[in-house]
């Protein structure tokens, strides 16, 4: 690999040496130091030289400081063939030069010309690029490519080739210097600074002896105090006055020594090794030139709203109570949706402590960042400490008091009161004219309309808030907005909606927050509910390891902890049985009532009362213990915590042979869910009264099964017909199935892909088969080794064969082939 890498660098020199040495007329390399330019001549003319009947004069710095107009000579008395190499303009006289030039091309007689630069401003060349005559190879020709950054790594040693490579990047003598460092350095080296690795490398000599002489004193000032910033803003719409006089000393350098700074839109990028060489010329400034240029720094960010970078400018020159004045201006806790929450961290992080215990606006912005950080009792703490008597009487930060208050709801899980809501919506009503604020209190409504199941109002403030998300160019709001749209449409049962939301979310946060790590842990905790739902369980063990697992320590509100725990339960259960799923949610329920959730922590003891529940129906299996108690929902409860209390009621009551107690409770809560369009929740209540009547031999129990199931065809929600799939529940079903549907309804396409995971088989009323050992089968029908199975099923490929073993055991076979014929024949695949 490396020797072929080093051939294709080999090849990409040869090329444009031939380049060079094939051309008629005047050949410009241009680039700052360090890019070769002189190898690439000599390469050039050892290829020249090989004709015979080119005559070849060199001029260089030497040839320069000898006559500086000998290059200008000898270009103007040179024949036709002959060719002049001009390697440096140091010490030349750069005039007569450009004369001579303008004087001998065009003509059929003139030499060919190869001239190194490091700017084209060196010499008046512009008429004779424009008609053709000169042609130019710049930086870009002459970086080195990332293959051949790679090949020249390889020969150092492991520990330091990341840091060469981040160093070095595209730059020849920047790599050249810093891997014969890397060749000779001890292993402690690797962990030195950056200024410490220049001067052991000798790349700050090189850059005062080669680079420094290109730039002007005022240019090399200036670029000093702008390599405070790891990018430079343009800003190409002004001129004139408008326009800073550093900031025309900066776009003017940067043509000068292009390569070393790159341009990307209207934002200019300093060589990670020439900033770091000017950041150390910056440190040995004056104190007072230093706190002078970073506050003129942070206040030309702060104006163009890129409040992360001013604030650390603002800390970087002690001057943190600054801070609190930019985030005012910006619009204080708007900048959590137009900047995202990796933004108002920092900001918080940066104006440190004192600042914020001083500041009731970032004491605020404080409990927005440890809400989400999932640290709720510190939050509420910080919110409940705000002196009344010492907060602004302003408008606006009665605003921002109130959006912390309700999203405190939102996140801590508080109850929320009509009264909550009514105060909220005068809020709305008279909040500020921006599309920004209208966005972000049009998102908290409809969060608070959703948890309530006032879906209607929900997705009215959904609407809204996305209008204007998008007036506001608030991306960051736009990805959650989509994150609140799945997490209606799965609470109304349309998962293939849903999924299209979550689907337009992680395309957004792929794109512009991938280092967003709670907008990951919310968005995979709503795709663990939706790929449970659709009995993907293969799936969801994914998304349940990127969410549940992380609840306790990253954002979320109650909807995205219902929508996390469940299935994580679920799965365990599945997977390990259920004393370890109970283990799970006691754990859970221990971490949740110390971090101030004691909401979700009663919602998931339900939960372990409904797993107990549905076991108890579908193996006949009584456990005391996780059977309670039941913990009561308030009236203001959200709608999963209702949907887990009627639930767990109604196993209680029809364990303990209050049957008729447990049905008139799942009717009436069936009333209220229809009436929300909770389809989710419907679909539940109708199969635990379906199963419950099934058992209790009432002759009802058929039409309910058929609504059940008419609505399960219509949701194509799978899994929550396995929960309590007793062998009566399965023969009622293989009944349905076996009736005809006239191919419309679908009914018995679902009903059949609902036996193939079941742990039921026709004719028997054993468990043969675990939903793991199911997925195996599935896996194994479609081809693949162990190690292939393994991976698509995420266990090892010892795991795959203990569960072989168990499913030949089970179906009385000895091989593959076999397992998974007697597999189909069962319906068990």
């Amino acid at each position: 690999m490396a020797v072929g890498q080093i051939a294709n660098a080999d090849i990409r020199s040869t090329a444009l040496a031939e380049r060079l040495a094939a051309s008629s007329d005047i050949m410009v390399v241009c680039a700052p130091p360090g890019f070769g330019k002189s190898e690439l001549l000599r390469l050039a003319e050892g290829l020249a030289r090989s004709d015979r009947r080119s005559h070849i004069l060199r001029f260089d710095a030497t040839s320069h400081r000898a006559n500086p107009c000998a290059a200008a000579d000898a270009i103007l008395g040179a024949g036709k063939g002959d060719i002049i190499i001009v390697d440096s303009l140091r010490g030349a006289d750069a005039n007569a030069l450009s004369e001579a030039l303008n004087g001998r091309f065009p003509a059929p007689d003139a030499p060919r010309i190869w001239i190194a630069l490091h700017h084209l401003k060196q010499l008046t060349l512009a008429r004779l690029i424009v008609d053709g005559t000169a042609q130019v190879v710049d930086w870009r020709n002459l970086r080195m490519p990332d293959v051949e950054v790679r090949s020249r790594t390889d020969r150092i040693p492991s520990r330091f080739r990341k840091l060469v490579t981040d160093l070095a990047r595209n730059w020849p003598a920047a790599c050249t210097l810093l891997c014969r460092w890397a060749q000779q350095a001890s292993p402690e080296e690797a962990d030195w600074e950056t200024t410490a690795i220049l001067a052991a490398s000798g790349l700050d000599e090189y850059i005062e002896q080669e680079v420094v002489p290109v730039l002007t004193p005022e240019e090399l000032d200036t670029l000093v105090h702008a390599s405070i910033a790891e990018t430079i803003e343009v800003e190409p719409d002004k001129r004139g006055i408008a326009r800073s006089h550093a900031l025309q000393a900066i776009t003017r350098t940067s043509i000068k020594i292009a390569g070393l700074i790159e341009r990307q839109g209207n934002q200019l990028t300093l060589h990670p090794i020439f900033r770091q060489w000017l950041a150390a010329q910056f440190e040995a400034l004056p104190k007072e030139s230093q706190v002078e240029s970073l506050a003129r720094a942070a206040r030309e960010f702060a104006a163009r709203g890129d409040l992360v970078v001013a604030a650390r400018l603002y800390r970087s020159a002690g001057l943190e109570a600054e801070i609190e004045r930019a985030v005012v201006d910006r619009g204080s806790l708007l900048i959590w949706m137009t900047h995202g929450f990796s933004a108002i961290r920092e900001v918080v992080e940066q104006a440190g402590d004192a600042s914020v215990a001083r500041s009731p606006i970032l004491r605020l912005m404080r409990c927005i960042v440890l809400m989400k950080a999932g640290r709720i009792t510190e939050a509420q703490q910080t919110f409940d400490a705000l002196d009344t008597s010492d907060l602004p009487q302003t408008p606006d930060f009665e605003r921002d008091r109130e959006v912390v208050r309700v999203t405190l709801l939102v996140y801590g899980c508080g109850l929320q009161r009509e009264d909550d809501l009514e105060r909220f919506r005068s809020m709305v009503a008279r909040g500020a004219d921006e599309a920004d604020w209208k966005s972000l209190l049009s998102t908290l409504s409809c969060i608070l309309h959703a948890q309530r199941a006032h879906f209607d109002a929900a997705l009215a403030n959904l609407i809204d808030a996305r209008v204007h998300a998008r007036s506001a160019d608030s991306r960051y709001n736009l990805l959650f907005l989509s994150l609140h749209e799945a997490n209606i449409l799965l609470a109304q049962g349309d998962l293939t909606k849903a999924r299209i939301a979550l689907g337009d979310a992680r395309k957004r946060w792929r794109q512009e927050f991938a280092d967003d790590r709670g907008a990951e842990t919310v968005m995979s905790a709503l795709m663990a509910s939706l790929e449970y739902e659709l009995g993907q369980l293969t799936s969801a063990r994914g998304s349940v390891r990127k969410s549940a697992y992380r609840m306790p320590d990253s954002e979320a509100w109650f909807d995205i902890y219902a929508a996390a725990y469940e299935p994580m339960a679920r799965i365990i259960a599945a997977d390990h049985g259920l004393g370890p799923a109970h283990e799970a949610l006691a754990d859970q329920r221990r971490k949740l009532g110390a971090q101030g959730l004691p909401r979700v922590a009663a919602m998931l003891q339900n939960l372990a009362i409904v797993l107990s529940g549905e076991q108890w129906i579908r193996d006949g299996v009584v456990s005391n213990d996780p059977w309670g108690p039941i913990t009561p929902v308030d009236a203001a409860g959200t709608w999963q915590e209702q949907e887990t209390f009627q639930l767990a009621s109604a196993y209680l009551a029809a364990r303990d042979g209050r049957r008729a107690d447990a049905e008139h409770g799942l009717r009436e809560a069936l009333k209220t869910s229809d009436r929300l369009n909770l389809a989710r929740s419907s679909l539940r209540y109708r199969i635990l009264l379906a199963t419950l009547l099934l058992d209790g031999g009432d002759e009802r129990a058929e039409t309910e099964l058929r609504r059940a199931l008419q609505l399960g065809v219509r949701l194509g929600a799978r899994q929550v017909l396995l929960h309590t799939m007793s062998p009566r529940f399965a023969s009622a079903m293989a009944k349905l199935a076996s009736e005809p549907d006239g191919g419309r309804s679908g009914r018995k396409r679902f009903i059949g892909a609902l036996r193939a995971p079941s742990k039921m088989v026709e004719g028997t009323q054993d468990v043969l088969l675990s939903t793991r050992e199911v997925e195996v089968l599935q896996a194994l029908s479609e081809g693949g080794s162990d190690k292939v199975i393994g991976r698509i099923l995420d266990m090892s490929e010892h795991g795959v064969r203990f569960h072989l073993k168990s499913i030949y055991r089970k179906l009385n076979v000895h091989d593959r082939l076999s397992a998974v014929h007697r597999a189909k024949e069962l319906s068990a695949i």
